[in-house]
């Protein structure tokens, strides 16, 4: 069927029962079409037309699947809403707007394409698409309408461009099997209850640009958690809902020093875990440097290098201003709090050197420090193309050389301390990154806000790692 330009109203059942037609091509101007107007009709439909009016199909029960022309622009309010036995849909690279409601209820569609032509996607699209599986926005889309993916209970992957800054309100509400969800750093706003019992949600990364989080943003999500792996750089995480956070951070194992043409056994010491429980504000910024194993390349010489320090994995929460020096500090205008320091092992000695087998020192943790066992943390610092020997570095390392490990060579032999403030040595154990000295000489322990956390000493052999669950 061709409707003629002249036309501007259809009648609700205009065209119900057809149900050979197959064929719709719609003019421009169409104003209205009555409810049901193709109820019944070919389950399987091709439309033409540069825009697919309002209602075109609102409630076609029966409509299993439809093929929109290459020269349609705009997929208009309503147009398929309701249409609840479709399951396929090929949109076009031709539009660019898919509006208000525009597939809401469509309950048995499993998957569809965005075409990288669409700009935007209106409110409330595709509510309660309850067989939607994935969705994949490209990075054409610069606005996400409200309610645009709410009750898409089926939903277990979304990819959100950088294209788009702000996700709003009920945005991706109970989309109740959905894992996780990645914010680019584009988006600076994330609307009300925009992830609301989103129940199946457990990793969530939300990343310092974004400015504003709404209520009940997160509420009802009881699973979220975030890892966070060794990167050699700061990472940092935004708190998405006020709670109760078990936060674990665990240090980086040291190395072993150099054994050359020798049968010497020589071990790092391995990274300590320490646990503890904070109430965090939503909002809150949180950085954390994730501890990297320390390393040493065998030398050419009996008298090389000892075993790289590991790095320790530190938790800060960014704070308004330092209210007790003992554990806040600033940096670069920025003022913290450090929650957690899990410490790094020790690298061996120049095991080669010393005539020995060598192990370095594991992390201490279990008798961690903190505001009532309190001890001031270390404020050595060492340019990283230096060695470190006999010191342990930490906060001021951080504060000065943005947690780098220090490095030395003898003889083509490197001591590297890892990422996270790991020392290096001559000829004696290094340090591992952390708070301050331990129970050992050699041996650097942790540190704890929580005065209840639970340290472990040694808990780790390879890089340091982190973990941010909501109790």
């Amino acid at each position: 069927i061709i409707i003629s330009s002249d036309t501007t109203i259809i009648d609700q059942d205009a065209f119900r029962g057809c149900s050979s037609l197959s064929k719709i091509t719609f003019p421009e101007n169409i104003e209205s079409i009555g409810k049901t107007c193709f109820y019944e009709c070919n389950p399987k439909v091709e439309i033409y037309g540069k825009i697919i009016p309002k209602n075109a199909f609102l409630e076609c029960s029966t409509l299993q699947e439809i093929i929109i022309s290459s020269d349609t622009t705009i997929i208009d309010q309503d147009a398929f809403r309701g249409c609840s036995s479709l399951t396929k849909v090929t949109i076009p690279d031709s539009v660019t707007i898919i509006k208000n409601n525009a597939f809401q209820e469509c309950s048995k569609l499993p998957e569809i394409v965005i075409p990288s032509s669409i700009t935007s996607i209106g409110d409330s699209a595709f509510l309660s698409c309850s067989s939607l599986k994935q969705i994949t926005i490209p990075s054409s889309v610069n606005n996400l309408g409200q309610n645009v993916f709410r009750g898409c209970s089926s939903l277990t992957k979304v990819t959100i461009p950088n294209s788009v800054t702000i996700i709003k309100n009920n945005a991706f509400q109970e989309c109740s099997n959905l894992p996780e969800i990645v914010i680019p750093s584009s988006i600076t706003s994330i609307g009300d209850s925009a992830f609301l019992s989103c129940s199946s949600l457990k990793r969530i990364i939300i990343p310092p640009s974004v400015t504003s989080i709404g209520d009940d943003s997160f509420s009802n999500c009881k699973e979220i958690s975030t890892d966070f792996k060794y990167t050699g750089s700061l990472q940092t995480y935004r708190i998405p809902v006020k709670g109760v956070y078990q936060i674990k951070a665990v240090g980086a194992s040291g190395s072993g020093g150099n054994v050359y043409n020798t049968s010497y056994r020589s071990v790092g010491g391995k990274g300590a875990q320490i646990i503890g429980k904070f109430t965090l504000d939503k909002g809150d910024i949180i950085d954390i440097v994730v501890g990297g194993r320390g390393r040493m390349p065998n030398a050419n010489n009996k008298d090389g290098a000892s075993g790289g320090g590991g790095g320790g994995t530190f938790i800060f929460k960014r704070i308004k201003s330092i209210t007790d020096n003992r554990y806040q500090f600033t940096k670069n205008q920025i003022h913290y709090e450090t929650l957690l320091v899990a410490a790094g092992g020790s690298g061996a000695e120049d095991t080669a050197y010393v005539g020995h087998d060598s192990t370095g020192y594991d992390g201490e943790a279990s008798n961690f420090k903190s505001p009532n066992n309190f001890t001031e943390y270390s404020t050595a610092n060492c340019d990283p193309n230096s060695c470190s020997e006999g010191q342990i570095l930490g906060i001021t390392q951080f504060i000065k050389y943005d947690a780098k490990g220090c490095c030395y060579t003898r003889n083509n032999g490197y001591s590297y301390g890892g990422y996270g403030c790991g020392g290096s040595a001559d000829d004696d154990c290094s340090y591992g990154g952390g708070w301050c000295r331990g129970s050992n000489e050699y041996q650097t322990t942790s540190w704890s806000l929580d005065v209840k956390a639970v340290g472990t000493n040694g808990a780790n052999d390879g890089d340091g790692y982190a973990f941010i669950h909501i109790c």
